[in-house]
């Protein structure tokens, strides 16, 4: 019984601790947002700092790329990361990056060229 117990708390703890990671909370573009014109720059607003060790962009009929995030070796709550525009379509966004706490956070979002 003791051991049963014991996992349980396990699991609930491991659960809390994945809810307290850092999210994005605003993203301009913001997900789902369909713009005329693709933009120069993304922007990431945290409510918690991280680091950002990756951020990949995918776009229809065009191979993934990372995007640049030379020079962002901190922690931070915001982000503006350059993207060179490929035409209309959805743009989808995905980020990885590394909370204060040392635990890994990722997100995605999409928005759409017109």
């Amino acid at each position: 019984m003791k051991i049963l117990t014991l996992a349980a708390f396990s699991v609930a703890a491991s659960a809390t601790l994945a809810f307290a990671h850092s999210e994005a909370m605003t993203t301009m573009p913001a997900d789902g947002d369909i713009v005329q014109a693709a933009p120069s720059e993304i922007m990431f607003m945290f409510n918690d700092a991280i680091r950002l060790t990756r951020i990949e962009m995918t776009h229809p009929g065009d191979p993934a790329v990372d995007l640049d995030l030379a020079g962002q070796q901190s922690f931070a709550t915001e982000y503006t990361v350059p993207v060179t525009a490929v035409g209309d379509g959805t743009y989808q966004i995905t980020w990885r990056g590394l909370g204060v706490d040392g635990h890994p956070v990722q997100g995605e979002f999409s928005f759409e060229v017109e």
